[in-house]
């Protein structure tokens, strides 16, 4: 399903969206903030070296480094195609440190 991202031109903006959001996503050379239903993203390009500095101690609490983005329909889908094809015998465990939903 296709989705829709925000771009924030201003870095204020960004720390603002921060603030409120729980993870940050950093994929160089963006960082994504979903927040409200929605992706913000900022491209770091934009930015001087200097303010990406400050940004990263902002958010260094909520920020995951993302390494490879793989779209896939399953869970069971990923394993197979992240194991070149093999078939997936396996079980799938879900884990809900409060409880499941």
């Amino acid at each position: 399903m296709p989705r829709e991202f925000f771009e924030l031109k201003e870095l204020e903006s960004l720390v603002k969206l921060v603030r409120e959001a729980s993870v940050v996503i950093r994929s160089d050379p963006f960082i994504f903030i979903p927040l409200f239903g929605l992706i913000f993203y900022f491209d770091l390009r934009r930015s001087k070296e200097g303010e990406v500095k400050e940004l990263f101690n902002l958010v260094k609490d909520k920020m995951v480094l993302v390494n490879k983005v793989t779209v896939s329909d399953s869970i069971k889908g990923f394993i197979e195609e992240t194991l070149g094809g093999k078939d997936c015998d396996c079980e799938v465990n879900i884990y809900w440190p409060d409880g499941p939903p």
